[in-house]
């Protein structure tokens, strides 16, 4: 639901309510920074009224309002706002969504159901534009957000049908239910996640200039064709889908803390490659390198985060971890294109410098976790 409506409300914002681009940009701006805040709220407040609460809200709320999006149309500031709202409304579900899978796994099988999930993402991230695309033959934005609002109710009927209500990790559970509250704040004074939130921040950084930034490069600078850069974009997709579960099967035996060292540079340092190669080769050769870090990246940081959590805050902790992806989805394009404009080697090179950041940050995170005890013998 979300990749279809997203990818395209941007398009809508312009061509059906006259937004400007600097709107539209605003309006993208606002949402990354508020829903790294509801994001980590959302996440709170699973852990005192259960995951499933917040999914069947958050996912049905947002679907009301994408149903509703085509009568905002005659003013653009509420159009925009009505969009943004419905994004924010559904980030928490997310959060709580992916501390649902933490709290149906254990510590030996949580890093590959995090895979899985990955997987999944990327299926509904493919799927998701083109079958908007399809809905659109029909000319109309108000089908494309009525068929956008029902695929979330559906989704939030699976949530009802497949999810028990005292599930593992659910507020009604007994053994969650009977845990003591931890104190306020606890995040807070937390060294070892906030070093691995930083880390994840930066990682985060480094995903999104890959995503929205060397799009712009690549077609803009480089002289890559827009048809060629859609067959480039789909390589990473394509890869994760194949490859993403043989990687961590694979990488299994290897600590935590060496998959985030590693899986950091190879995110980062392939930038490099663009001051020597600036054409479609340096991008497809960087993509290949980039997609290896990300599968090694992604589901190792959101088990470790899983793993360092009090049993009672797994939804505080995910929330937080939601967050600063949140936030470095409005930081990174406004840092990197910045910089880009003094020059596109100077870019580059800071992408690589801020992989070695991320690199040091979760290798010390995860080495401290293993160290006093707060991970098992995976990490």
């Amino acid at each position: 639901m979300f990749s279809g409506v997203w990818g395209y409300v941007g398009v809508w914002a312009i061509t059906a309510v006259q937004a400007s681009p600097g709107d539209v940009g605003v309006m993208f701006l606002a949402y990354s920074v508020a829903s790294g805040i509801s994001g980590f709220g959302g996440g709170w407040l699973s852990d005192r009224v259960g995951r499933r609460s917040v999914m069947i809200v958050g996912w049905g709320v947002a679907s009301v309002l994408i149903a509703v999006l085509p009568l905002a149309r005659s003013s653009v500031w509420l159009a925009l706002s009505l969009a943004v709202l419905a994004m924010v409304i559904g980030a928490p579900a997310t959060s709580a969504c992916a501390t649902v899978i933490s709290d149906l796994t254990d510590e030996g099988t949580r890093e590959q159901a995090y895979a899985a999930t990955r997987v999944m993402f990327n299926i509904g991230s493919v799927l998701g534009p083109p079958l908007a695309a399809i809905v659109l033959i029909a000319r109309s934005w108000t089908l494309l957000f009525v068929a956008g609002s029902a695929v979330g109710l559906i989704t939030v009927a699976l949530v009802l049908m497949t999810l028990p209500r005292d599930h593992p990790g659910d507020r009604t559970a007994p053994e969650v239910a009977a845990a003591p509250r931890p104190e306020r704040f606890v995040i807070l004074r937390d060294r070892p996640f906030l070093l691995l939130l930083l880390s994840t921040l930066l990682g985060w950084f480094i995903y999104v200039a890959f995503s929205y930034v060397l799009p712009v490069v690549a077609v803009a600078d480089y002289h890559t064709d827009p048809v060629a850069w859609g067959f480039i974009a789909a390589i990473n997709p394509i890869i994760v889908v194949l490859f993403q579960m043989r990687t961590s099967r694979w990488t299994a035996g290897f600590s935590q803390s060496g998959k985030l060292f590693s899986a950091s540079l190879l995110m980062g340092m392939p930038f490099l490659l663009l001051v020597v190669l600036p054409n479609a080769w340096g991008v497809v050769l960087l993509t290949l390198l980039f997609v290896v870090g990300e599968m090694l990246w992604a589901p190792v940081s959101q088990s470790l985060s899983v793993s360092m959590a009090p049993g009672s805050m797994r939804g505080s902790y995910m929330g937080a971890f939601r967050g600063v992806s949140q936030v470095a989805m409005g930081l990174a394009p406004f840092v990197v294109l910045r910089v880009y404009e003094l020059g596109d080697d100077i870019a580059w090179v800071l992408l690589a410098v801020v992989s070695v950041l991320a690199a040091v940050g979760g290798w010390a995170a995860a080495a401290v976790a293993k160290r006093t005890g707060r991970v098992g013998q995976q990490t």
